[in-house]
């Protein structure tokens, strides 16, 4: 399993994962990391 960048054609959760890492850039905590990683991970 290889990783995608968000910017990448081929990743599909893309939108979730920028949104994700922005709302974390906004109110940081590390609360939020398990879920990054996750949609990081199915893209």
């Amino acid at each position: 399993m290889s990783l995608k960048p968000p910017w990448f054609v081929t990743n599909r959760t893309a939108a979730t994962t920028v949104r994700l890492l922005t709302g974390s850039a906004a109110g940081p905590g590390w609360s939020a990391v398990p879920r990054i990683f996750a949609s990081a991970l199915r893209g």
